[in-house]
């Protein structure tokens, strides 16, 4: 199944432009799925809403993070440079941004940089990075500063990625696959990065699978994060001399992970959704939050209570915000209880940093990311400090670093 996430970028006003497999669809990121063979890089379509398979495994050697044309593609994406930003911000101060190249002159062989996270007490970012003179995946570290990135270990025995993780109390969690397996793969920083990987245990569940969005509560040491459920898939097709229709999309559950064993528990149905936003996944210590696609068209934020696991709808875009298209990147602010992320200004054709209030559904444009033509599904948050992957108007992806 080469469908899904790492597909490629084509235009909003033209879908039929396949000339770049690495890169997302504009306009139906929801899903994720499917697979790239870094041999052959004209597979790996985007995912249409049949194929919510949860994250979407991407070749490591290619497609990571899946690069989003926010506009129609010809838009000039200006001066790649930034503001100032200083390191690590407690308080809001104002917007400001910069836009650092990855460096890797100490790892010429590194590409596809993904699975972004913060850790802010060191002021570091940590990810994931593929060798290809190796043929491994490795965790790596990226300094915010100056984009340099470090090998720290490698992950062996991966061959596929997907862009779900997270990070908490010294461990960092991704969702990877080998040999026909998918992994939660678990990194302890604090123990000179010991690496395990434990293999999802659907045993009590054996009609879930595809475990995706994952976000880690260190408090009580679980995962949340959602799974599918594929009995409708097929249903309306059955009956010699019926019309052919298109199967319903599978059911969607939130799940807890428990990250020692990879047992998955199942709660609430999110209903009336056609798919997942990939990358799209936020906890605050109370809520765990999913942009949803509905069944009815537009987008939705899911707002799960983690202590009964009841779901609450807000729309993602308000009426008054109609220029606004692509929202993505969302992560919550634990002290503002307000949602960041980005969104595509289609009126002046430009990239804007958000907020997004939940109760009421309001947007707040707070500024404006000069030289940005394309986005990405890697994002993450600490504080007032925001960081993402995203490019210009030559498709070359840059860390960028967004305080307000």
């Amino acid at each position: 199944d080469n469908t899904g996430g790492g597909g490629e970028v084509t235009e909003p006003e033209d879908n039929n432009d396949n000339s770049n497999p690495n890169q997302n669809q504009t306009e139906d990121n929801t899903g994720g799925g499917g697979e790239t063979d870094p041999e052959d890089n004209n597979e790996g379509e985007e995912g249409d809403n049949e194929d919510n398979s949860g994250g979407g495994q991407t070749e490591p050697g290619e497609g990571t993070g899946g690069i989003t044309d926010p506009g129609d593609g010809s838009e000039e994406g200006g001066d790649i440079t930034g503001g100032t930003t200083t390191d690590c911000g407690t308080s809001e101060g104002g917007f400001a941004f910069s836009i650092t190249e990855f460096d890797l002159s100490n790892h010429p062989d590194y590409t596809n940089i993904g699975g972004l996270e913060i850790e802010c007490s060191s002021n570091i970012l940590y990810g994931f990075a593929w060798d290809d003179a190796e043929d491994v995946e490795y965790f790596v570290s990226i300094d915010p500063a100056n984009g340099l990135v470090t090998s720290l270990t490698p992950i062996t025995g991966i061959e596929f990625i997907t862009q779900h993780s997270t990070f908490g109390n010294n461990e960092y969690f991704a969702i990877m696959a080998g040999d026909g397996i998918k992994y939660l793969v678990q990194i302890s920083i604090s123990n000179t990065y010991t690496v395990s990987l434990t293999e999802f245990d659907y045993s009590n569940h054996p009609e879930l699978d595809n475990v995706a969005g994952i976000e880690y509560d260190h408090v009580n040491d679980v995962l949340y994060g959602y799974a599918f459920e594929d009995t409708n898939e097929g249903e309306q097709n059955n009956g010699p001399g019926q019309v052919m229709q298109p199967p319903e999309p599978p059911l969607v559950f939130v799940v807890t992970i428990d990250p020692s064993t990879g047992m998955v528990t199942k709660h609430s149905e999110i209903e009336d959704v056609q798919g997942i936003s990939d990358g799209a996944s936020a906890y605050d210590g109370e809520s765990y939050y999913l942009k949803v696609k509905n069944s009815d068209g537009g987008y939705s934020m899911a707002t799960i209570d983690v202590s009964d696991f009841s779901i609450s709808m807000s729309s993602v875009l308000s009426s008054t915000n109609e220029d606004l298209t692509t929202p993505g990147g969302f992560e919550v602010n634990i002290e503002t209880g307000l949602i960041y992320g980005y969104a595509w200004d289609s009126e002046n054709e430009e990239e804007v940093f958000i907020s997004y209030d939940i109760d009421s559904e309001s947007i707040t444009q707070i500024g404006v990311i000069t030289g940005i033509v394309y986005t990405t599904s890697i994002s993450t948050q600490e504080g007032v400090d925001f960081y993402a992957i995203m490019a210009d108007d030559t498709r070359q992806n840059y860390l960028v670093h967004i305080q307000y």
